[in-house]
């Protein structure tokens, strides 16, 4: 799977990174496909600031910032709810690598993952600079991360070429210069005196996440089975340095070819490599909870993977012990978040535990079908920037306009009332619906500030992140209902048309629009000529509708 190519076009860096990166055959794995395995207690800080997030919440599922971001996996993690700025800073972490010795110190490791850290955090701040940005955000600073949809269409064009912009991307390489310097010198000293020494920019330090990275993996690091791990399949010049000054030589010239575009050494791996040494760590993890006989039997797997870097006899062997033992099934097991062939690296199974979450109506009315059609969802599912349940109606309402190649037909489906024969699009639109509900965002502090006094006679528009949904069906009722264990009832038709606004408190409000103002509000325009002077107010409100205001 590829990221949005955007993500990687809109400044020089960026695309460097790329470039870099293709060149080691680095590549991506989707979060919410894969399977985080946790390991055995000992390996789990006794802190809760570190703790592993329960799960999935309303469609997202949570991921802990120290205890998921592993440096020592050379697969990047596309994380749909982050924003466009993660895809470099993910290739970047592997372009840099990671570094590992046995017996090391605390202070070794947390002054690894410190140095670790350096470049992709400095890429972020600093030298991902010069992409171009809409008339809205032309004065907002490029360091930190903007959700624009105008922004990221212009993105795909290439850094911005006027000079003013030259002269922010001067400016701020210039400025990660300082801090890339400042915080060799405070990595220097640390080492030198034995004793932490920190560096501050603004609010980042970079010390204090190396300590909490250290205090979430030093017991995994200093296992046996992650040390089998190293011999096994990571061969030098595969990610790992031996030493600090390694790394830091590393991310020194990491640096400069970002800035400059001065060769970089490739890694001396493939993605057959990159696929062994993530197979090979998962199976280690699950080798270390097991029982000496189950141990050995996945030490001969092991060896076989290292030896032929072929995934699929890994597959086949682990299925052949799970007919024999108590270990988890292949699908957890071998679902590193990308395809493995033969169905396996990609859990549909977790993903259908986020759909219960965010369209469990839509997973109640698809009945008996619901497993292969999320099963397909996933099979079909891509790198982007959206969230779980609106990927989900998307896949639907596709596989409805396009009955042969959908995922189900009519017949497939079953409804809540055996009498009634349910329509894929009907399903389609339920999803749409709870999607929406669940998904909504909270509702623009411009417009909840400034809605009390719109000028009556100017422009309207649909307010930010409000999202309008028509179905043939009024679903309403059938919100909700899937999570109180209630049947889904099929409602009669009749078409409506409701705006989502998720309110200042958190509320999400549904409101019904006549047939005339969301078909204006969907083409964009004429809302002024459709909208009453009452139904403007009230829409304006409710924060359906954005209106300039008197000052």
């Amino acid at each position: 799977m590829k990221p949005p190519a955007h993500e990687l076009r809109g400044s020089v860096a960026a695309a460097r990174v790329a470039t870099y990166a293709r060149a080691s055959d680095l590549f991506f794995a989707h979060f919410e496909h894969h399977v985080h395995l946790e390991g055995p207690d000992e390996w789990r800080p006794d802190r809760p600031d570190l703790a592993t997030p329960t799960g999935w919440r309303a469609g997202v599922l949570g991921e802990a910032k120290f205890r998921h971001s592993r440096l020592d996996r050379m697969v990047a993690s596309f994380h749909p709810a982050h924003g466009p700025r993660w895809t470099a800073h993910e290739l970047c972490h592997r372009l840099v690598g990671w570094a590992w010795r046995p017996g090391a110190s605390p202070l070794w490791i947390a002054t690894a993952a410190r140095l670790a850290e350096l470049v992709p955090v400095a890429l972020w701040y600093f030298y991902d600079a010069g992409a171009p940005r809409c008339d809205r955000h032309a004065l907002a600073d490029p360091r930190f991360d903007i959700r624009c949809a105008a922004c990221e269409a212009l993105a795909t064009r290439g850094p911005d070429p006027s000079p003013a912009a030259r002269v922010e991307v001067d400016r701020l390489r210039e400025e990660g210069d300082r801090f890339v310097a400042n915080e060799l010198e405070a990595v220097r000293r640390t080492l030198r005196d034995g004793e932490y020494v920190p560096h501050r920019w603004t609010t980042l330090e970079l010390g204090s996440d190396g300590l909490a990275w250290a205090a979430a993996h030093s017991a995994r690091l200093a296992s046996p089975a992650f040390h089998a791990w190293v011999e096994r399949f990571v061969p030098p010049d595969t990610g790992r340095h031996a030493t600090l000054e390694a790394l830091e030589a590393r991310a020194v010239a990491v640096v400069a070819a970002l800035r400059d575009g001065a060769e970089l050494p490739v890694w001396k791996a493939d993605r057959r490599r990159w696929i062994a040494q993530d197979i090979g760590w998962r199976l280690a993890v699950v080798q270390a909870d097991c029982d000496p006989e189950t141990a050995a039997r996945i030490d001969t797997i092991l060896d076989a993977l290292a030896n032929d870097l072929d995934a699929g006899a890994a597959a086949a062997a682990w299925r052949d012990l799970c007919d024999d033992v108590e270990v988890p099934d292949v699908e957890d097991t071998f679902a590193v978040g990308y395809d493995l062939g033969g169905g396996l690296g990609r859990s549909a199974r977790q993903v259908r535990a986020g759909l219960a979450t965010v369209c469990p109506a839509a997973l109640g009315l698809l009945g008996a079908a619901a497993d292969p059609v999320v099963a397909a969802f996933v099979a079909d599912d891509t790198l982007v920037r959206e969230p779980l349940g609106v990927r989900f109606a998307r896949f639907l309402a596709d596989g409805a306009a396009e009955p042969d190649d959908g995922p189900a037909t009519a017949n497939d489906l079953g409804a809540a009332d055996p009498a009634d024969l349910l329509d894929p699009v009907d399903v389609a639109e339920l999803a749409a619906l709870e999607a929406a509900v669940s998904h909504a965002p909270p509702l623009s502090p411009v417009v909840a500030t400034l809605r009390g006094a719109p000028d009556p006679g100017g422009p309207l528009r649909l307010a930010p992140g409000v999202a309008v949904i028509t179905a043939r069906r009024d679903w309403r009722g059938a919100l909700g209902g899937a999570r109180k264990r209630r049947p889904v009832a099929l409602p009669p038709r009749a078409e409506i048309h409701l705006a989502v606004v998720r309110a200042p408190s958190g509320d999400v409000a549904l409101h019904a629009l006549a047939p005339a103002v969301a078909e204006a509000v969907t083409k964009g325009a004429g809302l002024e000529a459709t909208v009453d002077h009452a139904t403007r107010a009230e829409l304006v409100a409710a924060g359906v509708l954005a209106a300039p205001s008197r000052a």
